[in-house]
């Protein structure tokens, strides 16, 4: 179950925890772009899967310039056999067809051989897409 309150933080409900303590922030535009929306009419689990990759960006604060910066924004590794917890396989792989079709994603690495597990990156493209009309 996917909760969104008003200042659009993301939470995974778990049922030794009623949020996972990491949470993800959405941006506002993002929930008003029409990629999101094309997505979510294709895909309703996107939201989901979008969140499971993107709580494993790590960050951490330089020390020079006190700004939060990734370590890891271009590797982020999420197993479909971790996905599984979530949601059914053919699931997570519809999201992660349909967030890359739309913008929000892009495998930087595809995995499968030798049991490696995918890479993805954030990407912006959403920013730019446009609605078939």
């Amino acid at each position: 179950m996917i909760k969104i309150s008003t200042n659009i933080c993301v939470g995974i409900e778990d049922k030794q925890y009623s949020v996972i303590p990491p949470f993800c922030m959405i941006e506002q535009r993002m929930i008003d772009s029409n990629a999101f929306r094309e997505v979510q009419k294709k895909c309703p689990s996107a939201l989901l899967a979008y969140t499971l990759i993107k709580l494993q960006l790590r960050e951490k604060k330089d020390k020079k310039t006190k700004r939060i910066i990734s370590t890891n924004r271009y590797n982020l590794k999420f197993p479909y056999a971790h996905a599984e917890r979530y949601l059914s396989r053919g699931a997570f792989k519809r999201a992660i067809k349909a967030l890359t079709k739309y913008g929000f994603i892009e495998i930087t690495e595809p995995g499968g051989r030798l049991h490696n597990p995918a890479e993805y990156a954030l990407s912006g493209g959403w920013i730019n897409y446009k609605e078939n009309s």
